[in-house]
């Protein structure tokens, strides 16, 4: 069974499609969704800055785990090739084909490119779903991206992840400013100060679940 799931992962994971133009995605995505335009001046103003770090931080340990269980599949794991392709096996080792939580092709990597990485990819998938006969509810697919988000942040907050930016990152790549802006969008439609949380001290007893509150309901008025 380890032979044959290896050698599956293999095959199937490095099986590439063509990747469109990220620029062409990233602009079309802004253009859903009416988003700010961002430069690399923004980055000068300190505030702008580590909120783009946070949100950078949090997305780079976000990885994809309740997006592919979605309709109660709960024992269900995702394997991520380095190529961007993905499989995902239930809980008997089966690879799972089902419209709704079967793997696809990512166009930028979690982990090289975590801010294109939800402008071509997750933003898509929550628009539309993973496939034209996709039966689940976009809410449902706003819950199970919270789910994902909160394992990423929790990770950062309660290990003390040092916030950070890639080296020469300047809002130029593809995705990036896009992504900024609908997260910032989204917290600032429900009044949430992102930056009082990052710097503190917190003013609610659960501040973790308290942003987690805001930035769903956020997510949920931009993506109606």
């Amino acid at each position: 069974m380890k032979t044959w799931l290896v050698s599956t992962l293999t095959l199937m994971l490095c099986a590439c499609a063509t990747q469109p133009s990220l620029e062409r995605m990233s602009s079309s995505m802004s253009r859903h969704y009416d988003l700010a335009t961002y430069s690399s001046a923004d980055l000068d103003d300190p505030d702008f800055k580590l909120k783009a770090a946070f949100i950078y931080t949090v997305l780079y340990n976000t990885t994809e785990v309740w997006t592919h269980r979605m309709n109660g599949e709960v024992g269900n794991t995702v394997f991520i090739h380095d190529s961007g392709g993905e499989l995902v096996f239930d809980e008997n080792q089966q690879r799972v084909e089902s419209c709704e939580n079967m793997g696809s092709f990512n166009y930028a990597h979690y982990k090289r490119e975590p801010l294109a990485h939800f402008t071509v990819d997750s933003l898509p998938w929550l628009t539309w779903g993973n496939c034209r006969q996709d039966s689940t509810t976009l809410q449902q697919r706003i819950e199970a991206y919270m789910k994902d988000f909160e394992i990423g942040l929790r990770q950062v907050t309660d290990n003390n992840v040092p916030l950070m930016l890639p080296s020469g990152f300047d809002l130029t790549h593809p995705g990036d400013r896009e992504a900024l802006a609908f997260y910032f969008q989204a917290f600032e439609i429900t009044g949430y100060d992102l930056n009082a949380f990052i710097t503190g001290p917190q003013q609610t007893a659960d501040p973790v679940s308290d942003l987690l509150h805001h930035l769903q309901q956020g997510f949920t008025e931009l993506l109606n």
